[in-house]
């Protein structure tokens, strides 16, 4: 029985800017989904009456801010990393209006 091939083709170095990006993008995930869970967990409290509802809203608002605010901290890292993977670190980060820049062609010659 043939053993199977490893292949490392698709794999990052670990001291590289992209690795670095990915594993941070990856954590503030992490993290928004946390407060995103806490938010649903207070709502549910706020429903059922646990909680008294000043509570539960502030820990809700709170949870709710925290998990968008972790989630642009993920696409801003990876973001940068594609700023600097293309040469330009000081490109606006900024996306654009209409997807991407270039034209698209068939491959069909005519």
């Amino acid at each position: 029985m043939p053993a199977h091939e490893s292949s490392d083709r698709f794999v990052l170095d670990p001291e590289s800017p992209a690795y670095r990006a990915m594993v941070a993008s990856g954590w503030w995930l992490r993290a928004g989904f946390v407060a995103l869970s806490v938010e649903v967990i207070a709502l549910i409290m706020l429903a059922t009456g646990e909680a008294s509802p000043w509570i539960a809203i502030a820990a809700a608002v709170v949870a709710g801010v925290l998990a968008r605010w972790s989630w642009h901290r993920a696409r801003a890292a990876m973001d940068g990393e594609a700023a600097t993977a293309n040469g330009s670190a000081s490109a606006p980060a900024e996306p654009r209006a209409h997807g991407y820049d270039g034209r698209v062609e068939t491959a069909v010659t005519r």
